[in-house]
């Protein structure tokens, strides 16, 4: 198998993502890890492999968290139909919004002031998100 015949079966297999790096108007292929950890036992619960250019949010559907469940997410994984589900079988989840997420703030949780060299959490909202 040459080098050509490499290149092509993984640009078939995993689709080119992203801005064009080099310039000349070929993309990066490549893949993601996602993971679910239990932080308690600190190993590996599920793990898939998707190409890069899925999106994350797609990984919530293999997931199946039981009742009192606490998931965290980066903001890419923002799926707000799947989080209300998950409210409403009380499953809790810490994910941050998104910087265009239009949401008012109902009540303030938990407030701190943090000197400077201080961190930790400063402030908790209850949040309402508006679609």
């Amino acid at each position: 198998m040459g080098k050509d015949t490499t290149k092509h079966l993984f640009s078939e297999v995993m689709k080119g993502v992203g801005r064009n790096p080099k310039g000349d108007g070929k993309k990066k292929g490549g893949l993601k890890v996602h993971m679910l950890t239990d932080v308690h036992a600190d190993t590996a619960v599920f793990a898939k492999i998707s190409e890069a250019k899925m999106h994350d949010k797609k990984f919530l559907k293999h997931l199946n968290p039981s009742k009192g469940s606490m998931l965290v997410f980066d903001k890419a994984y923002n799926y707000y139909k799947q989080f209300a589900d998950w409210t409403d079988e009380d499953v809790y989840f810490v994910c941050r919004l998104k910087d265009n997420a239009k949401a008012e703030v109902q009540e303030v949780l938990f407030e701190k002031l943090l000197d400077k060299d201080e961190s930790g959490v400063y402030r908790q909202n209850f949040p309402v998100i508006r679609s």
